[in-house]
């Protein structure tokens, strides 16, 4: 049978179909949705006053990728399994959404059962349940329950037909206002063999108003496929532009140190992002883990670039630049080197590799030819223009919102006070007593709505342990205690390195258990008690310790189903503002411990959440890399504001309080205060040049250094959605 033939027989047979009113079941795996036939309710007047009941919209779609969606037209029902979005959209003052693993919905009656994860939004109200008869149109609950009454037994059962012919499947289903109907990128099959496939993002328009007698589509033929796009394009096609590609890497290698027979274990994190198919950039930072160096860090910029050689198989390589140090290692003055090549395996969620490189220390005495293992973590987030303005979900994902979802992140300010154990040493061999004071920076970030993975960096700034530092990450639970979600347990486990000041971590590697008590104080801020203990397995430090934090509470987007379901009438998507800044300082007659004062540079990186047009919140990280001071790092955070501007010059100024020790440097407790001014040359709407000098003053220690900074000001918004409460 030739192909146009078999195309004119499919379209008969469908015409045949909606005469004699048979079924259109037996459900097919859609392919995945790539776009769509344009707004939701394009060309469709709104009812105004609910003169017309009749004039409504109904969507059905699939939010999964082994989700189905088809069209049973002997029982006029649009049905969905395996996770489903319906949309009711009559007119502005009454859109409603309901998500559900199961649903059949009458677009007639406007009855629609769901069960399974069932969740329904309308005028502001949320309404859970494990199943759910509710009748749109009427506004009406039938039938409720929360639980399954019979366990192990599904209550919406599926219908199957006894003789399909020919049946319709689709990523999406739309029924309009006139009672036409949309499929988006349907797949027609005679039994269960395909006879067209559309391709692209096309649809086949059906015209029901009449009993169902007419196919209100002209089809061309090309290779057994029909074309047709009868709608605008989508609001949606642009999206694919704002989602960035980025990556996160975690890696461990072995290198051999100057000492005979002495090796040191480095593990490596990352966020890298993909400025194109080939291109990659981003922060990185490495620690010791094993060995007895326990305290070297390191943080800095990667660059790298990669190429697909066949499959599944990627070759990878890039360079490393950055500084610290620590431990007591040979490292000079801190710059640190490190290029790379390798092989990777992408198995889809995560990647594989591995990777010959070279750590190098130019001023120091590490020179060294390592072996790496790497894991690499894609993900995707939404980047936006600073004055863009906010929109409801629909009109700015477009038809792109059923394959979104909303994950929540904070970012804290924490202290914390270690009770340190009996049986601690340092690594002269002393007694370690007391208590250790902490402050640093936490990030978390939900997978979905309850487990969630954090990241930590803090440094001491009192015991008497200056350049004691923690580099953490970890994996948590979020478990709500109240039905308001304000008050929630966090248990989590952690692992990474910690050293320096002194304190014997042996090779630096540490774990670390922790429970949080979190209370909500608005919907954008949170108050966290915390305990929990720390140990250093192959060193001598172990402790007790309670903290508090502060938290910003942010909910994101990305793309996939796992967080929170989308409503798209209701969700306002904004923009937060931020920047990102490469940052270089010199230091001048910084005054050290047991040698005479002398220059030092220092390189890291600031990130700055904009609060307002005239401040903004500020974290930031240093490291020495020149003036043998080699293990000096800071740990910072402050505020920001803006002064008096002409043309695209800006002034600004800074306060800055937290952690600063090692390298020799005279900190004394290692608390620093380190407020500065300086002037902003905007050279884009997305880049400018900082210049700007300062003091570093310590709250005890001989450190009294002046400071000047060159920094490269990176602006972006990242795209926020309305917090849930």
């Amino acid at each position: 049978m030739s192909g146009r033939v078999r195309l004119q027989l499919a379209v008969c047979m469908l015409a045949a179909n909606y005469v004699a009113g048979q079924s259109l079941d037996k459900s097919i795996a859609p392919r995945k949705f790539v776009g769509g036939a344009g707004r939701l309710a394009s060309g469709i007047d709104s009812p105004e006053n609910g003169k017309d009941d009749n004039l409504f919209t109904w969507r059905v779609r699939a939010i999964k990728p082994e989700s189905k969606v088809f069209w049973d037209k002997a029982r006029h029902e649009i049905r969905g399994t395996q996770g489903t979005q319906l949309v009711y959209v009559p007119g502005q003052s009454h859109n409603a959404t309901l998500t559900a693993n199961q649903l059949v919905l009458n677009p007639r009656t406007g009855e629609a059962r769901a069960e399974g994860s069932v969740r329904l939004e309308r005028k502001g109200k949320t309404w859970s349940a494990h199943y759910m008869e509710y009748n749109f149109k009427a506004n009406q609950f039938k039938v409720v329950h929360l639980h399954n009454p019979h366990k192990g037994q599904r209550l919406l059962h599926k219908y199957r037909h006894t003789n399909p012919n020919l049946t319709i499947h689709a990523n999406q289903i739309d029924v309009q206002a006139d009672r036409r109907i949309l499929f988006h990128n349907p797949s027609l099959y005679e039994e269960t063999v395909p006879v067209i496939f559309l391709k692209g993002n096309q649809e086949l328009l059906l015209d029901d108003s009449h009993g169902g007698r007419k196919i209100a589509a002209d089809y061309t033929y090309d290779n057994d496929a029909m074309s047709r796009s009868p709608f605008p394009a989508d609001e949606s096609v642009g999206m694919k532009n704002a989602w960035r590609r980025r990556n996160l890497r975690y890696s461990f290698e072995e290198i051999e140190m100057p000492a005979a027979g002495e090796n040191m274990g480095l593990f490596g994190i990352g966020v890298y992002e993909e400025f194109n198919d080939w291109f990659y950039g981003g922060l990185s930072a490495y620690g010791a883990a094993t060995g007895q160096r326990g305290g070297f860090f390191t943080g800095g910029f990667t660059g790298g670039v990669k190429k697909r050689l066949g499959g599944n198989w990627w070759t990878d390589a890039g360079i490393y630049a950055g500084a610290g140090g620590g431990g007591a290692a040979p490292q000079g003055g801190g710059l640190m080197l490190r290029p790379h090549i390798g092989l990777k395996y992408d198995f889809g969620n995560f990647a594989l590799g591995v990777n010959y490189g070279r750590v190098n220390f130019p001023s120091g005495d590490i020179d060294s030819d390592a072996i790496s293992v790497m894991l690499d973590i894609p993900f995707t987030s939404l980047s936006r223009n600073w004055n863009d303005s906010p929109k409801k979900a629909d009109k700015y994902f477009g038809d792109a919102w059923a394959n979104v979802s909303k994950h929540r992140s904070h970012i804290s300010m924490r202290s914390r006070a270690y009770q340190i154990s009996g049986g601690s040493k340092k690594t002269s061999g002393q007694s370690l007593d007391g208590n250790i004071g902490l402050i640093g920076v936490n990030y978390s970030y939900f997978l979905d709505n309850n487990w969630f993975v954090d990241f930590e960096s803090a440094g001491a700034v009192s015991g008497g342990v200056d350049g004691y530092a923690e580099l953490l990450g970890g994996l948590g639970y979020r478990l709500p205690l109240t039905s308001n979600d304000r008050l929630a347990l966090l248990p989590s486990l952690s692992l990474g390195g910690a050293g320096g000041g002194g304190v014997d971590t042996g090779g630096g590697f540490v774990t670390r258990a922790n429970l949080g008590l979190e209370y909500r104080l608005s919907s954008h801020m949170s108050l966290i008690l915390d305990g929990g203990y720390l140990v250093a397995p192959d060193g001598n430090f172990k402790t007790p310790y309670a903290g508090l934090n502060l938290a910003y509470v942010m909910e994101s987007f990305a793309e996939d189903q796992k967080g929170t379901p989308i409503f798209a009438f209701h969700d306002i998507v904004r923009t937060s503002k931020w920047r990102v800044r490469p940052a270089h300082q010199w230091y001048f007659d910084a005054q050290r411990k047991s040698s005479a004062a002398r220059d030092m540079q220092l390189m890291g990186a600031k990130i700055d959440w904009m609060g307002g047009e005239g401040w903004y919140l500020t974290g930031q990280g240093l490291s020495a890399y020149a003036g043998e001071a080699g293990g000096y790092s800071e740990g910072l955070w402050g505020v920001g504001g803006f002064g008096p501007s002409l043309d695209n010059i800006q002034t600004y100024a800074e306060v800055l309080v937290g952690a600063g020790g090692g390298g020799g440097v005279s900190t004394g407790s290692a608390l620093l205060f380190k407020p500065s001014i300086g002037l902003e040359f905007h050279l884009t709407p997305n880049l400018s040049l900082q210049a700007a000098g300062g003091k570093v003053i310590p709250k005890s220690g001989d450190l009294d250094s002046n400071f000047m900074e060159a920094n490269l000001v990176y602006r972006f918004g990242a795209v926020l959605g309305d917090i849930a409460r």
